[in-house]
This record gives structure tokens, C-alpha cells and sequence, in this order.
């Protein structure tokens, strides 16, 4: 993940010092970020599914920690350099828990989110280098803890095998309690397990089923479309079912609904929960993370995932040069702008996408935005490094953006 590079900071710290608008240093250092607005269902997580593993069908978080006892009786710097893996944390327990990242060494928690609400989804974090991504019971405090950590529920560290982009699915397991299973968006070394969620399709609306946080599903679940007769098979066939520890990925391109049923109804013909909603654009993956209980009360979370690239909203080889032509390219490149926006200058993510439309209005999402990733920002000429400090100046009035947070 690309950060934006010091020389803009100046720029903009520069700016500010032009525009009179406080004084500061220029510092870059991340701040926790404010707390994301709760998007998901909101329903109790009474799992029996098994328990995450690292075999070929799937594997979960390790939820304990290996790092060794360390010195944490200094006070905590309180800001902290966000690392190139970022992690978000979908919360399908019953109880809130409070979100962290910490530094490796020295073990410093910073904090990212407290009382992360059942059903809500957190904003992406990214520890420092070689840090954690910390989750506990909410209240518990402590995120350093190493000995006799009881209020833990995970303790993530990323490695670049695994992709700069962590979804952490938060649930209940009925021997361990609250357990984490870690889902890799973007993995680059692919080992075939259920960590791994699939490449993206061009054309293809691709949703991955996980049922981890769903009880009663000791013998499956299956998968219908609404208005289509039968059942809908995986993404490359075969016979396993949606439950446990499976991620199962499927294509539905142009699909409106759907719906979940039993493992003994083998035509899909009594539907036991939904419709469930559903609406994604070409060439985009899509969680559904479903929750509850499999005996007629199963609630779903649907979340995009992080970085596809998204329809512009015309077919290909269309004439069209409408107004709506190339809007799905600025979203995304909103979207992934104001990810680094928040990253690097620790802001809320309203806050950060104000600030990530300017930055993309005023350099163009051709220049931002290259085969559905952002660019290397290092790589901008001086006239984009330019206009992009300009853009963060003005969002200080245009925002309400505290200088500060630029070093201005």
C-alpha cells in the first residue's frame, strides 16, 4: 500500500504556514482514527461451527500471541508509523470489543476503535511494522498484555505472503469462545486454503460465503438465486457446502437476491432464510458473512472488498460519453485515496473521503488509479505533488479539517 510521501506533507504544512492557519511541525506520524459509523445487521453470534485451521479446506486466526514479555512501563509516544498491512474487524459476537494496533519490540497499543458494536464493521487500520492487530473484550484495556490475557480475542500479525488486506471476521466458538478467522483480500502467495479469497473477475460479480459465525450448520447450507429454480454450485463445481470454516466463492453477476436453504433440500425449493439483498458492480468481490443461527435465523453482513476494480457504468466498446461515463473509476479512486487519507493523517472516514475527492478532482482518476490499485504516490511529478498539497490545504476550509493533522 503506498503512503502519501513526505514532500507533499511539506507542501502542505508550507501551505498552511502561507494560508496562516496554525502553526505545527511536520510531522506525519499516524493518530489512531476516529471511530467508523456501524453499517451492518445487528444480531447475537451463536456459533457451533468448527473451530478456524490451517488446512487445505480453511484456516483461522491464531488468537493468542508468541511474542516474547516485554518492558511496557513507558508511557506511550502517542502516535505511532503505519506499517503496509492493514487490517478491518467485522464484530458478529454479542458484545461489543475494543479495536488496537501495537508495536512490536517495546510493545506500545495505540488506540484505533472502542466498543466496536455486534454487527458493525471497523474502518481499515494498519499496525505499525512488524506490529499487531489487537482486538479485545470491550473496557479490558491493556493491549500489551503477553501473560494470562483472558481479554484477548486476537492478536494479528500480517506477513507480505499474505496481502496488504485483512478482513477480521469476529465470532463465537462454542468450545473457545470469542475466536477470529483472518481472510486474505489481496493474498500474493496463494496455498490453496480458506484464508485466500479469489482474484477478481473482470465482468464477474463474485461473492465469498462465510459462515463461521453461524450455528447449527453441522451438515450445510446451500445457496439459491430468487426467481431462478435450483441451486447455485461454487465457482468451479464440486459438492462442498456453505458452513464451517469454508469460503466458498460465487458468481452472481446480475443477481438482485438470494437466498439460503438447508442441506437436505437438494432443489433449493423451501428457502429456510432470506432474501437477502444483494447488489454489487462488474468485476467486484463481495463478503457475505452470514451470522445466527442456521435453524431459521440467520441474519447477513455483505461488505465489499477492499481495491477491485469496479464498471464505469458502460459496456464495453459503447460510444457513450454521457456525464455518468468514468464515475465508477473516480469512486474507486475516492475510495482508495481516502484509505491512504486516513492512514496517514489519522482521520475519521468522513472526514477522509471529503479530503480524498479533492485530492482526486484535482489530479483525475486516470492519474490515481492503475489497474484497480492506487499508484505509487512517490511517483507523482512535481506538478501533481503540487496540486495534491494545494488539495489538502483547501480541505482545512472545505473539510473542516484541523491543520494539525498536517503539520500546519
Amino acid at each position: 500500500m503506498t503512503r502519501i510521501p513526505t514532500r507533499i506533507a511539506l507542501l502542505t504544512a508550507a501551505g498552511l504556514l502561507v494560508a496562516a492557519c496554525g502553526g505545527g511541525d511536520d510531522d506525519t506520524s499516524v493518530e489512531p482514527a476516529e471511530p467508523a459509523e456501524a453499517t451492518a445487521d445487528e444480531t447475537a453470534a451463536d456459533s457451533s461451527a468448527d473451530a478456524p485451521n490451517t488446512s487445505d479446506e480453511g484456516s483461522g486466526a491464531d488468537t493468542a500471541t508468541d511474542e516474547p514479555a516485554a518492558d511496557t512501563t513507558d508511557a506511550p509516544s502517542g502516535t505511532y508509523d503505519a506499517g503496509d498491512i492493514e487490517f478491518r474487524a467485522v464484530n458478529l459476537l454479542d458484545e461489543p470489543v475494543d479495536v488496537y494496533v501495537r508495536t512490536t519490540g517495546l510493545l506500545e497499543g495505540f488506540e484505533i476503535q472502542t466498543g466496536l458494536a455486534p454487527g458493525a464493521t471497523s474502518d481499515f487500520a494498519a499496525p505499525p511494522e512488524g506490529g499487531s492487530y489487537v482486538i479485545t473484550t470491550a473496557g479490558a484495556g491493556d493491549p500489551t498484555c503477553v501473560v494470562d490475557c483472558d481479554h484477548l480475542i486476537a492478536v494479528l500479525t500480517g506477513y507480505p505472503e499474505d496481502g496488504p488486506v485483512h478482513t477480521v471476521v469476529l465470532y463465537d466458538d462454542e468450545f473457545s469462545g470469542p475466536s477470529a478467522m483472518d481472510l486474505w483480500e489481496q493474498p500474493v502467495d496463494r496455498r490453496g486454503n480458506g484464508n485466500e479469497m479469489p482474484l477478481p473477475e473482470p465482468g464477474l460479480e463474485t461473492a465469498v460465503v462465510t459462515a463461521i459465525a453461524v450455528g447449527d450448520t453441522d451438515f450445510g447450507l446451500r445457496l439459491s438465486i430468487d426467481g431462478t429454480p435450483g441451486c447455485v454450485d461454487p465457482i468451479g463445481g464440486g459438492s462442498i457446502l456453505i458452513g464451517g470454516n469454508q469460503t466458498l466463492p460465487f458468481d452472481l453477476t446480475g443477481v438482485s437476491s438470494f437466498s439460503i436453504h438447508s442441506n437436505d433440500d437438494q432443489e433449493c425449493a423451501e428457502p429456510t432464510d432470506g432474501p437477502f439483498a444483494f447488489d454489487a458492480a462488474a468485476g467486484e468481490r463481495v463478503h457475505i458473512l452470514l451470522h445466527g443461527s442456521a435453524a431459521g435465523d440467520l441474519a447477513a453482513v455483505i461488505l465489499p472488498m477492499s481495491g477491485d476494480a469496479v464498471s464505469g457504468g458502460t459496456d464495453a466498446g459503447s460510444t457513450d460519453s454521457g456525464e455518468d461515463a468514468g464515475v465508477g473509476d473516480r469512486d474507486l479512486a475516492v475510495d482508495l485515496m481516502s484509505t491512504e487519507v486516513a492512514t496517514t493523517f489519522g482521520l475519521d472516514a468522513a472526514s477522509a473521503t471529503c479530503v480524498a475527492e479533492l485530492i482526486v478532482d484535482a489530479l483525475g482518476a486516470d492519474v490515481l488509479v492503475d489497474d484497480g490499485g492506487l499508484v505509487e504516490l512517490d511517483s507523482l511529478d512535481d506538478a501533481a505533488a503540487d496540486a495534491t498539497g494545494a488539495a489538502l490545504v483547501a480541505s482545512t476550509e472545505t473539510c473542516g479539517v484541523d491543520p494539525a493533522a498536517f503539520g500546519g
